[in-house]
């Protein structure tokens, strides 16, 4: 069974801008998510085909985005 949140999208950017000075794009925030076995469903305005790479995250950006889950999950 996926894990369910009790955060959103904009709160996890919100956090990465303040800590980690930059924000992190909702595609890498859901390809991280989906590797930490959580249900994120796709975007309503996907492209199914098109000829822009996928957006890999980064180390960076999976230590910020794990660190912003775990903050927002205890408060």
């Amino acid at each position: 069974m996926k894990e369910k949140r009790g955060f959103t999208y904009r709160q996890i950017q919100e956090y990465v801008k303040e800590h980690y000075d930059y924000i992190v794009q909702t595609c890498v925030i859901a390809a991280v998510l989906r590797e930490l076995g959580y249900d994120v469903g796709t975007a309503p305005n996907r492209l199914e085909h098109t000829n822009k790479p996928k957006k890999i995250p980064t180390d960076k950006d999976r230590k910020a985005i794990r660190e912003a889950i775990e903050y927002l999950k205890k408060h």
